[in-house]
């Protein structure tokens, strides 16, 4: 055998063992990653009090009951949107409001209940906003940091009798 073969010889088994490594540093590292997204997808069941959630809505009252579904509404601020933005209660209710930003310096006005939080940055959460819905109608809530308001970073409570 010539050097000039066995030279090839030689790196033909190098590139082997290369390749043989790269297999399992990807295996081992895609069931690590698969893994992991299968656990933090798992939940447990907790019983919870439950309310009617749509994209924009949230209402704290089962119409097929007229049975008051009081808890925590947790509104979310983004880029200059409320979600939910509709709020449907009854009348004489008590509302409890979680305020969570997600994005840029927001804060929660509600003009009619006399409800304004402070000013609160990305990952912030004002909880123990609180009140009794003790007037009907349909009242507007908002951010009044800059021009939030006017881009359209409003919602609405609506109280029904």
């Amino acid at each position: 055998m010539s050097i000039l073969e066995e030279n090839n010889n030689k790196q033909a088994q190098g590139y082997f063992w290369i390749i043989i490594v790269a297999i399992l540093v990807f295996s081992i590292g895609g069931y690590i990653y698969i893994s992991q997204g299968r656990s933090e997808k798992q939940t447990t069941n907790t019983p919870t009090r439950s309310f009617q959630v749509t994209d924009t809505e949230v209402s704290l009252v089962d119409e097929s009951t007229e049975q008051d579904l009081s808890s925590v509404i947790t509104v979310e601020g983004g880029s200059t949107y409320f979600k939910p933005n509709v709020i449907r209660v009854k009348q004489g209710q008590l509302v409890k409001i979680e305020f969570k930003n997600v994005e840029g310096n927001h804060n929660f006005v509600l003009d009619e209940f006399d409800i304004e939080t402070k000013e609160i940055g990305p990952n912030q959460i004002t909880e123990g906003i609180e009140f009794i819905a003790d007037k009907v109608g349909e009242f507007e809530f908002y951010c009044s940091v800059s021009n939030h308001r006017q881009l359209g970073m409003v919602g609405k409570l609506i109280v029904e009798e």
